[in-house]
């Protein structure tokens, strides 16, 4: 499962990166930070 979760996050993160399906966008002091919603929500 582990690897699974590892690999899951990795390819989250690729979106985010490329903007993919991020539905949020976090400013802080003037820096923008693309997110996406269902992690930004899920519980550890």
């Amino acid at each position: 499962e582990n690897s699974y979760c590892y690999q899951l996050l990795q390819e989250l993160d690729k979106q985010r990166k490329s903007g993919i399906l991020c539905d949020v966008n976090i400013v802080v002091s003037g820096q923008v930070f693309r997110a996406h919603k269902n992690i930004l929500v899920a519980e550890p």
